[in-house]
């Protein structure tokens, strides 16, 4: 039987990032191995602490949930469907792009669920939605929500999300094609998926 405790996977995805984190360099001016930076990029890193200057203006519902978990502030309800997946479907996008705004979105959905039941109670939704509906290895082989996934199985004994995550882990690390393990990015999704994991609480309900 595997480890169920937050913890234990935290420090599994730590480890994993942490090559990647020491090459990193200086927050402010990141780009990624190939010399690129999105803007979720600037989201990721003020979250996790690493920059403080202005963030830029959100401009899907995944970043603006990425703006309300950096402020802590905000109604993240006005962003999303009321159940299953997150956002709507957009017809002209490809499923990669489509499914990695959507796990992205449950990452940062994930830091705004230690508010209420509720929230944590559409985080798991959105989850289990896309365990059923979307391939682990179906998007850029960056982990986006894999924490959520490994506190499925840690909080529910959820053994398809635990095999969902440890998917996401092995695409990670093999998809960047460096030898030492996933790309910076992935590592920062990595860092901040162990943050969480080891600081939430799931809030009970009623």
């Amino acid at each position: 039987m595997k480890p169920r405790d937050p913890e234990t996977w935290a420090g599994l995805l730590r480890s994993v990032a942490m090559p990647a984190l020491d090459r990193l360099g200086d927050p402010a001016v990141y780009r990624d191995d190939a010399g690129d930076r999105t803007r979720t990029d600037a989201f990721l890193l003020a979250r996790l602490g690493l920059t403080d200057g202005p963030l830029p203006e959100a401009r899907g519902p995944d970043e603006a949930l990425w703006g309300l978990a950096v402020s802590g502030s905000g109604d993240p309800s006005t962003h999303v469907r009321p159940r299953e997946r997150l956002f709507e479907a957009d017809a002209w996008s490809a499923i990669e792009v489509a499914t990695e705004a959507e796990l992205s979105g449950l990452q940062a959905l994930s830091h705004l669920a230690t508010r209420s039941p509720k929230l944590w109670a559409r985080c798991l939704d959105a989850a289990r939605w896309n365990l059923a509906e979307l391939q682990a290895d179906n998007a850029t082989n960056r982990p986006w929500g894999i924490g959520v996934f490994f506190g499925l199985w840690c909080w529910e004994a959820n053994a398809g999300a635990l095999h969902y995550a440890e998917g996401q882990l092995h695409a990670a690390q093999i998809g960047s094609g460096i030898a030492a393990g996933p790309d910076t990015r992935s590592a920062l999704i990595l860092e901040d998926a162990a943050q969480w994991l080891e600081r939430f609480v799931p809030p009970q309900a009623g």
